[in-house]
């Protein structure tokens, strides 16, 4: 897997440690001799290792490589650069030393290990660090390509001068390497870069892959300013008739007007193809038609123009042949064997299967044959890589041609003896890839089809630790096809039911449920115990509820499975049921809160694993009974048995199910349970993230600041994303932002990329659907941003309500049209739209008071709790104050629980209900203690509002100013902007100086803002208070209620 890519990363590491204008300035080219330079000897001398092989030079018994450069500028120029890009590797986030992306890197691109400095050596760490790295290495595609393009934009942003990297031959380029490369090009941020992309355009028709990346390609960069002018097609075509004489008369040594007759044949069987023109050059003079006079010391020809054309086959294949016939045994020999290997080979490798073919041959020998074949045009030499390549592909195809049928099928078998025997390291395992696609090509009759089998399986496991899974799937399915043939299917038991299941998983997560089902059968089949069919059974119940998206019918099953395995959950459990399960957990517990969960020893219980996935299922068709009943057994089992990476997950699951019946205290402390849990099964990234993902987004946000929670999603998302779970990360993502907004941080243009950031995501990973949300949430703070004419309708550069509700299935566009709405009331509040308002209200009354995500919810309910008691004293609506009680209540739960994100809103409510001095002015406290900016705008603004209806302007000025500032901190200019037109005073308000320094309740005049201002118990009561701490108002608000 991307090959191509790999070998343009390893040119460009060495371009960058041994760059171009300070060394190799004596040849030509520093990349490959094709035959121009006929000094052999000097050929030799710039090749160390070859040099050190012709010398006979050992050390340790082996030939010595001395990688030399210029002593005095080479090696400097070298340490120079490596040191400059690891500096800059150094201090990147994304792949710096230590991170996880960094080892990504490492064990997909060794050729990168010398610019990925790290702050550890992998040499020096314990054996159970460096397992725990080893099992934590990412395997998904999109991780390896976002870790390749920060590298590159690493590389180009410490560069003085801009990249230019080229890639030739793309019409062979394999698929992972073209998905890389269309990554790389549709990226709008790597800059100070040139990408030339060659290929054939003969051979690049519509459905090839690569004609696919340059329309993408190109349709990104056209959508960009001034994306017209970043891509560029530029078509090369053959050599004109003039050209082709010009060329002709420069290879004999005459005027273009005298080779007229060799002009014509010559073009007309190539058409202008240069490589064809010397091919047929060479098949002239190797017929004689072409021929050097001694006597004249001239070329002639001496055939006319009927017969010249003769000379010359109409296949530019044959023509290669017909030379290569010419050349000895042994380098036909060699030139056969290297063209059924796609990669450069070194000499030590050549000389392997040289041998295999019975040639043996010592380093200089078969230098000196490379060296005659590089004369006659065959052979490249990579001076850096220090490998061996033919020349052109028709070669390749031409000496394919002089083997076939069974000589093939046993020089491939050959062949790929060496390849599997040199193939064991991973920096030679491309040796398996080839080995293993040549065997599966020979007949069944002449192979060990048991053997086989074996050689994919092993092969697939290593393309899915590179994350090439596509490539995983193929080898798994040509590795059936051959144990099923084979005698060692379930003869073998252990290694046919490790494969089978290996193509159920593999299967499953391409979306390949027919063939996923096949196997699955297969086993429930064959398999001897209800253990070895529990993959079966588990990956059957997905696939069903894949297919029919019946979470009702899947459930059912599950439960069925459960049942079979001993593990029996009643179906709709009545209370009798539920009070029995509860007793006997409370047995096991034995009066010991769940935390004593978390030093429990760990031990694999597979049936963790199905009720975790069960569960998922069953949440989706509110069946929590069952969920809670599950759990509960789940708990019992660990205690006895031990906790397995699966439990955490569950813990947090039956906390929401508390959670919905209210039970808050207790889906807190799960949720704490299950977040500590978590940790001790850090190697298992995935299921680690979706324990914690479940207890951030839904449980701990009740108690704890939503800041906290937003910082603990946003590492959640990056490791859904890196474990390749790209929905979950959405759901986090989405989760993280909603706690953005709901811990009132700033409205910055950081935010605005990050929602771009995580659109561009979306767009990479074909989830175009799951950015609708995100689209909406940067409406949303785009019209809190700047100066809109209609600030309560999301409609703008991000996002179109009523068009996108028109697109969107009855399901999605239910929570969409939620979530736009609870959005618009909250803009409607700020900006005082009460017509809007009222229309969200009537909207969202509508909706269950309950969300899988915290943070949406308290959103949700804080502004339609506000938005009810407002109009409904406004409108004298009792609907309206029912609803906003409902909504206090809530609050009033989670305040006596001491929520950090309920207590100000609870104080908020209760101003807006019953609005006077001290009501506000108790909102206010609770405000300015939290870290809510928008709460205290909002508070700050309300309250001098109050005090305009009760005619105190002085001070109703004071509060309507400071919540002025307030609205500007937060990032709100568009509403800041609006109350300066609404009151002409804040003009004169200098922003920064009316609101900074430690004590934000004094202006820079000195006067206080807070109600020590005013007479009355109301402000000696705030006096009193205001030195009081969070936690220290928190306890007393417990305690009063």
């Amino acid at each position: 897997p991307f090959l191509a890519i790999s070998d343009a990363l390893k040119q460009l590491s060495l371009d960058l440690l041994c760059p171009n204008d300070l060394s190799w300035g004596r040849h030509g080219s520093r990349y490959f001799y094709d035959g121009s330079e006929r000094d052999d000897k000097n050929l030799i001398d710039s090749f160390p290792s070859l040099s050190a092989s012709v010398n006979n030079s050992c050390h340790n018994g082996e030939d010595e490589t001395v990688t030399t450069y210029s002593k005095s500028v080479g090696d400097f120029s070298r340490s120079v650069m490596q040191k400059h890009l690891q500096h800059t590797v150094r201090r990147s986030p994304l792949i710096g030393p230590g991170t996880e992306r960094n080892w990504v890197l490492r064990g997909i691109f060794p050729v990168l290990e010398a610019f990925l400095d790290s702050c550890e050596n992998e040499s020096s760490l314990s054996d159970s660090k460096r397992q725990m790295i080893k099992a934590r290495q990412i395997n998904n595609e999109y991780v390896i390509k976002q870790s390749i393009l920060e590298f590159l934009s690493l590389v180009c942003e410490s560069q003085s001068r801009p990249l230019i990297l080229f890639l030739d031959d793309l019409q062979w380029a394999d698929k992972p390497s073209l998905e890389m490369l269309q990554f790389l090009l549709t990226d709008k941020n790597l800059a100070n870069i040139m990408v030339i992309c060659a290929f054939r355009s003969n051979e690049v028709k519509v459905s090839h892959p690569f004609h696919d990346v340059m329309v993408q390609v190109k349709d990104s960069r056209l959508n960009d300013q001034d994306g017209s002018l970043s891509v560029h097609g530029m078509d090369l075509y053959n050599l004109t008739p003039d050209a082709i004489s010009r060329f002709i008369g420069d290879c004999i040594s005459k005027e273009p007007e005298e080779v007229a007759d060799l002009k014509n044949v010559v073009y007309q069987k190539t058409m202008g193809n240069i490589f064809y023109a010397m091919q047929s050059m060479e098949e002239l003079v190797r017929k004689n038609a072409l021929y050097y006079d001694v006597m004249c010391f001239d070329w002639r020809w001496s055939l006319g123009k009927v017969a010249l054309p003769n000379f010359l086959s109409d296949d530019i294949v044959e023509m290669i042949k017909g030379k290569v016939e010419e050349l000895p045994f042994e380098m036909q020999r060699l030139l056969v064997v290297m063209s059924f290997i796609p990669n450069s080979l070194e000499l030590r490798m050549l000389q392997m299967l040289m041998s295999e073919e019975g040639f043996s041959m010592d380093s200089a020998e078969l230098l000196s044959l490379l060296i005659k074949a590089r004369n006659e045009g065959m052979v490249l030499f990579s001076v850096e890589n220090e490998t061996f390549n033919l020349s052109h592909d028709r070669i390749r195809q031409a000496c394919r041609e002089f083997i076939i049928g069974d000589d093939r099928d046993d020089l491939l078998i050959r062949i790929s003896y060496v390849l599997r025997n040199v193939g064991q390291s991973p920096q030679t395992e491309w040796c398996l890839y080839v080995a293993v696609d040549h065997l599966n090509t020979i007949p069944p009759e002449k192979m060990d089809l048991g053997d086989l089998a074996k050689l994919n399986f092993d092969s697939s496991q290593i393309a899915k630790s590179r994350a090439a899974n596509v490539k995983e799937n193929e080898l798994l399915r040509e590795g059936m096809r051959c144990l099923e043939s084979s005698d060692i299917i379930w003869n073998e038991y252990d290694f046919t039911l490790e494969y089978y299941k290996a193509v159920i998983v593999s299967e499953y997560s391409l979306g390949n449920l027919g063939h996923a089902m096949v196997a699955i059968e297969k086993v429930l089949e064959h398999a001897k115990t209800q253990n070895d069919k529990f993959i079966a059974y588990m990956y059957r119940m997905l696939c069903n509820c894949d297919q029919s998206r019946d979470y009702n019918d899947a459930t059912e099953e599950g439960l069925r499975i459960m049942k079979m395995l001993g593990y029996g959950i009643p179906s709709s459990p009545n209370k009798v049921d539920m009070m029995k399960e509860e007793m006997l957990l409370n047995v096991s517990l034995r009066s010991r809160d769940f935390s004593f969960l978390i030093n429990l020893p760990i031990k694999d219980q597979p049936i963790l694993e199905l009720i975790d996935h069960w569960s998922g299922l069953a949440v989706c068709c509110s069946r929590e009974k069952e969920v809670q009943v599950a759990t509960w057994r789940a708990i019992r089992h660990s205690i006895d048995h031990g906790i397995d990476r699966h439990l955490p997950s569950l813990l947090a699951s039956l906390g929401v199910v508390y959670k919905k019946q209210g039970k808050l205290k207790k889906s807190y402390a799960l949720g704490k349970v299950a977040v500590l849990m978590a940790e001790r099964f850090c190697d298992h990234k995935e299921l680690n993230a979706n324990a914690r993902f479940r207890a951030y987004a839904g449980l701990m946000g009740q108690i704890e600041s939503f800041e906290k929670c937003a910082d603990c999603l946003l590492q959640c998302a990056n490791d859904f994303e890196l474990a390749g779970k790209f929905e979950l990360s959405f759901l986090s993502h989405m989760g993280y932002f909603y706690s953005y907004f709901a811990s009132g941080l700033p409205l910055n243009s950081l935010l605005e990329s990050k929602f771009l950031a995580v659109e561009d995501f979306s767009r990479r990973t074909n989830k175009i659907s799951l950015s609708v949300t995100f689209q909406m949430q940067r409406q949303f703070a785009c019209n809190l941003r700047k100066v809109t004419k209609f600030p309560t309708e999301l409609n703008g550069e991000a996002f179109h309500e009523r068009e996108m509700l028109e697109t969107l299935d009855d399901n999605i566009k239910v929570q969409t049209l939620r979530d736009s709405s609870s959005h618009r009331l909250q803009l409607a509040y700020i900006f005082g739209d009460e017509e809007c308002m009222l229309s969200m209200l009537g909207i969202l009354a509508s909706y269950p008071f309950t969300d899988a995500l915290a943070p949406r919810l308290h959103n949700r309910l804080c502004f339609v709790g506000l938005g009810s008691f407002s109009m409904g004293r406004t409108r004298n609506d009792d609907s309206l104050m029912e609803l906003g009680e409902t909504c206090l209540l809530y609050f009033k739960k989670l305040a006596k629980l001491g929520s950090l994100n309920a207590i100000p809103v609870h104080a908020m409510l209760l101003a807006v209900k019953s609005p006077n001095r001290d009501t506000f002015e108790n909102a206010i406290e609770c405000c300015m203690q939290s870290s809510a900016t928008h709460l205290k705008a909002l508070v700050n603004e309300r309250y001098g509002l109050f005090l305009l209806e009760n005619d105190d302007q002085p001070l109703a000025k004071k509060y309507l100013a400071r919540a002025c500032a307030l609205y500007y901190e937060w990032g709100a200019n568009g509403k800041s902007m609006a109350m300066k037109g609404d009151y002409n005073f804040l003009h004169m308000i200098n922003r920064k100086s009316s609101f900074s320094g430690r004590n934000r309740n004094t202006f820079a005049t000195g006067e206080r803002l807070g109600p020590d201002i005013t007479k009355g118990d109301g402000g000696s009561q705030y006096r009193r208070r205001s030195r009081m701490s969070l936690p220290s108002i928190r306890k007393s608000f417990v305690r009063k209620n």
